[in-house]
Formats: C-alpha cells, sequence, structure tokens
C-alpha cells in the first residue's frame, strides 16, 4: 500500500519572529512575568531605585525606569536579540549563577508580542540612545540607567490575550509579583504606580527599622507585631526573616514568602520544610505566614532549570531540608512564647460569654463578634467547628461537605465600596467568609448568611426567567473551544427539531450538528463561568426526558430547565466575584425577598438564612460543653 506523503510536513527552521512569540510563551504567560523579567535586569543592572509602572493591567503600558549602569550604544541591538546576554558567556558559569537573567530571551520575546521601545545611557557615556521594535537607534533624553517602555502586549497574539484572567486577577498577580520583588530586595528603592494611582513608594531599607515598616506596608501590622525577625548561619547556608507565630492565619497562602539567594523561587522541597513546622499547631485548612530568605552557595542549587526560573534543584535536597526544618523549628517556638500572643480567651469572654443573659438583643451579639474582629482576637476554631456541625443546614451546593461559616478573616469589606448602593433587606457586607459565604448586618441589626452560589444562582435565574416573560432572546456568549459530543440518532431528531430549535436559539444556544456530532458554539452569557460539560448534561437530560411538542417549553417545564441552567452559573466566577457586583446582587434579591414573590423559588434556591437570637445563643451551650 503506498504511503502519501504530505509535502507540507518537511522539516524547516522557525523564522526568529515565530520562534521569540514561542519564547515568549515559555516566559510571559500574563503582564506580571513581564514585569518580573525587566525588573530582575534592572537588578542585575545595579540599579539603587526602580520606578514600576502599570496601564489597564498592564496591557496598554509596562513602564520600567532604573538608575543601573544602563547598557552601551552599540550593545542596543544586541539587548533585541534572542540568546544575547551579558551575565554569562561560557557553560560553566550556569554552575555558579549569581544574576537574576542569564538565557539571554527575556527582552527579545516580550519585544515579539508588544510595541517595545527601550532608552538607556550607559554610566561611562555622557548621551542616551533608543531603539524599538524596527532595531533603529535614535538619541535620547535620559539620566543614567534605563527605561523600558512595553505597550500593546500581545497585541499580535490574540490567543494570549483571550486567555488572560479578569483585570481584577490580573492586577492581583502584578500586586504578588511586586510584592516578592519589593521584599526581596531590601538594598533597593522602589516606586510602584497602577493605573496613575501610586501604590508604594520605598526608599533603600538598610537599616532594621526601615525592613520593618517595608514588611508592614506589604503584610500589615498584624503579622509584623505576631512574628520574629531571625537570622542563623549553618555552613554554606543563611537563613534569615521574619516568622509569623501559630497566633494568627489565613485562609489562604498569599503571606508566604520564600527567597533564594534574593531570588523568587516557588520550590516543592522548600515549602514542605516551612509548612511541616506548623503542622498540629494550627487548624485544619488555615495557612501561616513567613517571609523567609535563604542565602546559599549558588555552586549548590541549580536555577537552570525552567524557562520562569521559579523551580530550582539542590546538590543535597535532605541536608537542604533538614537545615532550614530544624532552625524554623527552635524559632517558631521562641516566636510562639513571646509575650504579645493573645489569649483565646478574649473570644471566649466576647463571643462565648457563659453568662448571656436573655435580655441581649442580636445587635449585642453582632456588637461582641465586630468587637472581636476588630481588636484581632484569635477565635477559638474548636468551639466554633461544633456550632458549624449543629447546623449541618448550611450546606454550599447541596454537596455533604458543611463549612464553617464563622472562620472569619481580618480583612474587613471598605464601607466605601458600598456607600453608593442603597440599603437592601439584607444589608450591608460585613464579611465574605472563605469565598463561599456572606455574612450581612441590616439596620435592623438583623444578621444573615447567604450562600454565594446559590445566591448567584438565583440571581441568574430571576435574570433569564425576566427576559423570557419579556419575550426577549438571551445574549450569547461565544465559546472559544467548541465542545464537541457524539449523540444518539434520537437526540439528534430532538434537537433538529424546529421547536427545539427556536426555543435553544431564544435561550442564546447556538449549536451544529455534524456526522453525529454534536458542536456547542454558543451559550446564554449568564452562563458564560459555568462548567461546560455540566451544561450539555442538564441539556442532553432535558431534551431525553422530554416529549418533543409545542408543549416542551410551556411555562411549567422552562421553569424547571432554567432552575438546573442556573444552578450550575456560578461556577468558575468562585474567586473572581467582585464586592461592588456581590452588593448589587444582593440588592437585588433583597428587593424580591421583600416583595414575598415566587416564594416557592427563593425556598428551591436555599440561598439564604438568617441569624437569629436562637440560633446564636446555642453558641453559649456549646462553648459550656466544651468546657
Amino acid at each position: 500500500m503506498a504511503i502519501e506523503v504530505n509535502n507540507h510536513a518537511r522539516i524547516s527552521k522557525l523564522d526568529s519572529i515565530v520562534a521569540n512569540q514561542i519564547a515568549a510563551g515559555e516566559v510571559i504567560e500574563r503582564p506580571a512575568n513581564v514585569i518580573k523579567e525587566l525588573v530582575e535586569n534592572s537588578l542585575d543592572a545595579k540599579a539603587n531605585n526602580i520606578r514600576i509602572e502599570v496601564k489597564n493591567y498592564g496591557i496598554d503600558l509596562i513602564h520600567i525606569k532604573d538608575d543601573g549602569v544602563g547598557i552601551h550604544k552599540n550593545d542596543l541591538p544586541l539587548a533585541m536579540s534572542e540568546h544575547a546576554t551579558s551575565k554569562i558567556s561560557k557553560i560553566n558559569d550556569l554552575n555558579s549563577l549569581s544574576s537574576f537573567g542569564f538565557r539571554g530571551e527575556a527582552l527579545s520575546s516580550i519585544a515579539s508580542v508588544s510595541n517595545f521601545k527601550l532608552i538607556s545611557k550607559n554610566i561611562n557615556s555622557d548621551k542616551a540612545y533608543e531603539i524599538s521594535n524596527e532595531l533603529q537607534i535614535y538619541a535620547a533624553s535620559h539620566n543614567q540607567g534605563t527605561s523600558l517602555i512595553i505597550e500593546n502586549l500581545f497585541y499580535n497574539t490574540p490567543a494570549r490575550k483571550r486567555f488572560l484572567k479578569s483585570e481584577k486577577t490580573e492586577n492581583q498577580h502584578i500586586l504578588d509579583i511586586v510584592n516578592r520583588i519589593i521584599l526581596s530586595n531590601f538594598s533597593v528603592g522602589f516606586t510602584f504606580i497602577n493605573n496613575s494611582k501610586q501604590i508604594y513608594r520605598f526608599n533603600k531599607a538598610d537599616i532594621q527599622d526601615i525592613k520593618d515598616q517595608r514588611i508592614k506596608k506589604i503584610l500589615g501590622s498584624q503579622f509584623l507585631n505576631n512574628s520574629k525577625y531571625f537570622e542563623s548561619f549553618d555552613g554554606d547556608i543563611k537563613l534569615s526573616g521574619w516568622i509569623g507565630n501559630t497566633d494568627i492565619n489565613y485562609s489562604n497562602s498569599d503571606k508566604q514568602y520564600v527567597f533564594l539567594n534574593n531570588r523568587i523561587v516557588k520550590d516543592k522541597l522548600l515549602s514542605s520544610a516551612i509548612k511541616s513546622i506548623y503542622q498540629d499547631k494550627i487548624p485544619k485548612g488555615r495557612y501561616p505566614s513567613f517571609v523567609i530568605f535563604i542565602d546559599i552557595d549558588p555552586k549548590l542549587v541549580d536555577v537552570n532549570v525552567h524557562p520562569s526560573k521559579y523551580e530550582v534543584r539542590f546538590q543535597n535536597s535532605y541536608y537542604i531540608y533538614s537545615i532550614i526544618r530544624q532552625k524554623l523549628i527552635t524559632v517558631l517556638d521562641e516566636c510562639d512564647q513571646k509575650d504579645n500572643i493573645i489569649s483565646s480567651s478574649i473570644i471566649e469572654n466576647n463571643l462565648i460569654n457563659h453568662n448571656i443573659k436573655e435580655k441581649n438583643s442580636r445587635a449585642d451579639l453582632f456588637k461582641n463578634i465586630s468587637e472581636n474582629q476588630s481588636n484581632n482576637n484569635k477565635y477559638n476554631y474548636s468551639v466554633l467547628d461544633k456550632l458549624n456541625t449543629s447546623h449541618s443546614s448550611f450546606k454550599a451546593n447541596k454537596s455533604n461537605k458543611s463549612y464553617n461559616l464563622f472562620e472569619i478573616e481580618n480583612k474587613h469589606v471598605e464601607k466605601s465600596l458600598l456607600s453608593n448602593h442603597e440599603e437592601s433587606y439584607f444589608g450591608e457586607i460585613i464579611e465574605q467568609i472563605d469565598n463561599k459565604f456572606l455574612l450581612t448586618k441590616n439596620s435592623d441589626n438583623k444578621l444573615f448568611i447567604l450562600n454565594i452560589s446559590n445566591a448567584y444562582a438565583y440571581y441568574v435565574y430571576l435574570q433569564i426567567m425576566n427576559k423570557i416573560n419579556l419575550n426577549q432572546k438571551l445574549s450569547n456568549f461565544n465559546l472559544i473551544v467548541f465542545p464537541k459530543v457524539i449523540i444518539s440518532n434520537k437526540l439528534i431528531l430532538k434537537f433538529e427539531n424546529q421547536n427545539v430549535k427556536d426555543a435553544l436559539d431564544n435561550l442564546g444556544f447556538e449549536f451544529e450538528i455534524y456526522n453525529n456530532v454534536f458542536i456547542l458554539k454558543k451559550i446564554p452569557d449568564e452562563l458564560k463561568y459555568a462548567d461546560i460539560d455540566i451544561l450539555l448534561d442538564i441539556l442532553y437530560k432535558f431534551l431525553e426526558n422530554h416529549i418533543v411538542d409545542a408543549s416542551i417549553f410551556k411555562q411549567d417545564i422552562i421553569h424547571n430547565f432554567v432552575f438546573k441552567l442556573a444552578s450550575i452559573a456560578f461556577g468558575r466566577l468562585c474567586n473572581n466575584y467582585s464586592i461592588t457586583e456581590q452588593t448589587k446582587m444582593i440588592t437585588s434579591l433583597g428587593d424580591k425577598v421583600i416583595k414575598n414573590k415566587d416564594v416557592k423559588s427563593i425556598n428551591k434556591f436555599k440561598f439564604y438564612s438568617e441569624l437569629n437570637a436562637s440560633i446564636l445563643m446555642q453558641i453559649n451551650l456549646l462553648a459550656h460543653d466544651d468546657v
């Protein structure tokens, strides 16, 4: 049998533009990575001060300016080309890297996916020069040092741009990388500006008090007041930093910073060594806080593991692990013995008072909770977990897993975000709990707990049903990747029925069927965060369980169908649902509750419960049992 040869499948060398864009995919996943690469160049240039400015989460502008040694005029074209660097020259240099950059691909990669401009004045020159994507050199005006101006990032790689997350998420990634850079380089002054607003301005921190102020600004006074600074030398390893005591812990790990030779690293070995010392000392599901510097002979560690340079490899992993763990155990024990540890008895006196009398109102109970939060007191999690177990009716998404509704962090909602909204039945958001629940209080001092996922489902349900009742067609959301599923002939006939086609079209669905393959192209805009696999399953089962005729989308059937669709609407929105949008949602839902319409649907979604005095008083009983 003859084998057909595709003439287009011959091996060929990629041109430099395509190669650089591929390299960019490895190095710069998002705008935060661009900032990291460029600032590390500034640090390698011995800058004393670095200015970071971004606009529109780095898509419109990233501007890094430093006062380092600058780049020689004749080296400017080389700086823009791939695999060109001043950091290494021979293979042995990789065995003892002390610079942040060394691969020589960052600038060329970034320039290949943006409008790029570099202006630099070398320390030995009296003139500054500029180069851009066209690789033409022009005279320019600039103090000693370098400016890198990145505009229209990913303009020519729309696929990469589409896969960026929301503005809030990308800004959080930028803030995280800026925090890590600032914390790992106390000998450098930093200014950070986001959308024309100055976020940070730090002078060089060359004494301990100034270092403490930098720590306080980024991690907060609670961490600084409940942590211990330490330094330790052991042969080739120096450990230093701040380690938080077991009294403060958080619902996520965003206050954990580890630096190896001042390099930002995310290493499983180091993380394991540090986290293991907190084992059984903090509640399950909570995370400790620390800022730890590890200085080690560069010959003992390989940083040339991944293009992002986050990963490292040690010559003797067990030795490193043991040294770090043993020292930090000692430091943590000393830290926990400090006199300023807050006693857990405060929470028991405030929240779990054995002498609470029946005349205490809900407002009094809420005041106790609020005062406890504002004083940054330690919560008695064992007692509150008992409360959670006793009230198993509070479930998320009908699962069997209950959540601790009172595991509240000290990240208060800024009331300025809520000031523009008229108070609803549910009042103001007091706390967001583990991205699953909202605690609210209204002007009548009533407390409510809202299941965010269920509330959002009901919110979407109302939006869809309102459009259906007004005979309005739902807006589409275009899927980037079209799901393709082989379906039965029976199901094909139902999808091709004109009644079904018209109804699904009005609901915002668009699909094609080709050779028994169902291809979904568009979904309702209200369901853009839903899990597509679950959505398809709901769609298939709905058609399988109903006879296709003119009555398939009558009122009671469509209500049930939309209910099932709305129940999965929250999906990927979980960690990106802003306080402003949450406030808008609960205001709308509060109006619905007040009008007391569609009680059946409200009860079906089970999205809220009032925390009345009888529930809160059981805290007292549980506390008594615990004693």
